[in-house]
């Protein structure tokens, strides 16, 4: 999952990956392969759940495939 930083304040972003992970595993679905370009964002998630072979620092970012 991708977020950019268009919410207007981390703390929305953070309970949006709240509520959706919640709806998720409420429909038997785990996700994973988290990605933003939001540091703060990523630091409520799982780090098995983050995406690893995307260097966010790069100026280059590779397509990664989501749902």
């Amino acid at each position: 999952m991708y977020t950019d930083d268009s919410f207007p304040d981390k703390e929305l972003g953070v309970e949006l990956y709240k509520e959706l992970s919640q709806l998720w595993v409420a429909a038997g679905m785990h996700t994973r392969r988290w990605l933003s370009s939001v540091p703060q964002l990523l630091e409520c998630v799982p780090s098995a759940d983050c995406a690893t072979e995307v260097d966010l620092d790069s100026s280059v970012l590779l397509a990664v495939k989501t749902l």
